[in-house]
């Protein structure tokens, strides 16, 4: 299995396997999924998304990667019976602080899961989302970036043969 695939299902089986509040649907994809008619009120919506990969070689034969996986979150706010703007801002308040509570939650989960498939834990970071989104689609979103790195020993080697049919290089994928 590739090593992203890897990664992204341990995490996301890793996070199944937690009590959360109700309501919470986790799942894996490819590409986040904007559109807000197909969250569904009251639930809220971790994708997990495989992201990045950068390579380093560490020695001739071995190459290090690190993947990153981001965490997206998404919730539809309900501001229904808003009045002013001081009750909006009370509603905003009392929807995004158990999101926020929800993301650090996560976070440190996923610190705690210490390996994930292949690869080791390496850094977490939240990902930058436009205030745009929270405004115009009144849904909460956040994102973090999370890295793990597979290291050269844990991948299997690839030969690369040249026309002469000697080998010429030996790399990990």
């Amino acid at each position: 299995m590739n090593p992203a695939r890897a990664i992204a299902a341990a995490i996301v089986t890793s996070l199944q396997a937690q009590s959360w509040a109700a309501g919470l649907k986790i799942v894996r994809a490819y590409r986040a999924d904007w559109d807000l008619k197909n969250l569904s009120d009251g639930v809220t919506k971790v994708t997990v998304l495989i992201s990045e990969q950068e390579d380093e070689r560490e020695t001739r034969k071995d190459l290090d990667s690190d993947y990153t996986i981001r965490i997206l979150i998404q919730k539809k706010l309900s501001m229904a019976g808003k009045v002013n703007a001081d009750d909006a801002n009370d509603l905003e308040l009392a929807a995004v602080d158990p999101m926020l509570d929800l993301f650090d939650d996560i976070g440190r989960c996923l610190f705690e899961l210490k390996t994930a498939g292949p690869g080791r834990w390496m850094s977490s970071k939240p990902a930058p989302i436009s205030d745009a989104d929270l405004k115009n689609v009144s849904c909460y979103c956040a994102m973090r970036a999370i890295t793990y790195r597979v290291f050269g020993d844990a991948l299997p080697p690839l030969e690369v043969v040249g026309p002469s049919g000697l080998e010429y290089l030996e790399v990990s994928p």
